[in-house]
């Protein structure tokens, strides 16, 4: 039990640190394919609707590029509310 009120107590087998499964090889399984195959999937699937190639091949090039870890991306794919 936590001594600290509304904290749940989470499994051995499914630890994440940082975002991280660091867990049994099931949880870090379903993990991969839940939070990241399921969703590099819709965003392929909406990727291939494009017609243009090359508008692909920029949005991939910068969401994978270093800009995609600073705040000044040269083409954010969603608008600061700020």
């Amino acid at each position: 039990m936590c001594p600290i009120d509304g904290v749940p107590i989470t499994a051995t087998s499914e630890i994440q640190i940082l975002g991280v499964p660091l867990g049994s090889q099931e949880f870090t399984e379903s993990f991969v394919k839940r939070d990241l195959l399921d969703v590099a999937e819709g965003v392929m699937s909406k990727l291939i609707d494009f017609e243009d190639t090359q508008v692909v091949a920029f949005v991939v090039w910068d969401r994978t590029s270093d800009s995609f870890y600073e705040n000044h991306s040269a083409f954010p794919l969603v608008q600061a509310s700020w």
